[in-house]
């Protein structure tokens, strides 16, 4: 069923920030060009995992389809070389501009994960099956989607869509990313908040890597490692020891005798070698 067919292209300004180079993603700005087709596609199938489920609900889905077409029509302004938003958009009032920022947001959010992160579904973390899924504990609030790679791995994201750039919400986004410990037993995947906003009359995307800020990415298999490692660390902190937020992160620290100097542990590190030692005292 072909609703939309237009093969005319668009841009959009994009940069991407605080990247691994190990990820195979370069930090920097450049401009996305995309067929308004995709564009589309991309309002189509945003939360949903399969084309089955675009289509799952007779009569219903086939208005929801017009739907998400009709938002991309009326509040995307697709003439120019960069796209913007309608003049619609500007006569809405504060709640609905809110609504439909969000969902201009989650589009290009399945945008920018399809053309760059080899994302092929977008899937709500609601609906996706939550046996396998694995929280910190860290933030009661969670990221919205899961992605669905080619090569069968997971991304985490994190979709806003504003009228300006808001820092405030932007460390908001990276802790709600923070707050997935796993998708399907993996740790070390890849989180990205993706941040839609108006730049000098036209959207920006930004495309933000949380780094977790040191925070290991611990493998079950290496638990017996990091107790030998920070075994010394870990005993030093059996005393007297408290639990303090450095720059989103969460360290279990002791303070020691010196004025310029406390020791410590990524909370995480400490609660694998803790249960490690448990298991182990409970064996003997």
């Amino acid at each position: 069923m072909a609703l939309v067919h237009n093969t005319q292209t668009s841009k959009i300004w994009c940069s991407f920030n605080d990247f691994y180079s190990q990820r195979g993603i370069g930090d920097g700005e450049f401009e996305l060009e995309f067929l308004q087709d995709d564009l589309y596609r991309a309002a189509l199938t945003v939360g949903k995992g399969s084309f089955d489920e675009v289509f799952r609900i007779p009569y219903y889905s086939k208005y929801e389809i017009e739907f998400r077409i009709d938002m991309v029509r009326a509040f995307l302004n697709l003439e120019g070389e960069h796209v913007k938003r309608s003049e619609a958009f500007y006569l809405l009032d504060p709640s609905e501009k809110g609504a439909i920022n969000y969902f201009i947001g989650m589009i290009f959010s399945q945008l920018i994960a399809t053309s760059r992160l080899n994302v092929i579904w977008l899937v709500h973390l609601d609906s996706y099956d939550k046996n396998q899924l694995e929280y910190t504990g860290e933030n009661r609030k969670r990221p919205d989607f899961i992605g669905i790679r080619n090569d069968e791995e997971r991304i985490v994201l994190e979709s806003k869509g504003w009228m300006t750039k808001k820092n405030d919400g932007i460390r908001n986004a990276l802790r709600q990313l923070r707050a997935v410990l796993s998708v399907e037993g993996e740790q070390n995947i890849l989180k990205v908040a993706s941040i839609l906003y108006e730049r000098s009359s036209q959207l920006y995307l930004d495309i933000i890597d949380p780094k977790e800020k040191g925070l290991i990415k611990i493998f079950a298999g290496k638990s017996d490692y990091l107790k030998d490692y920070y075994s010394r660390v870990f005993n030093l902190l059996q005393g007297s020891k408290e639990t303090v937020v450095i720059d989103d992160c969460i360290f279990v620290i002791r303070k020691v005798n010196c004025k310029f100097l406390e020791i410590g542990l990524l909370k995480d590190v400490y609660d694998i070698i803790n249960e490690t030692v448990k298991n182990e005292n409970n064996k003997g």
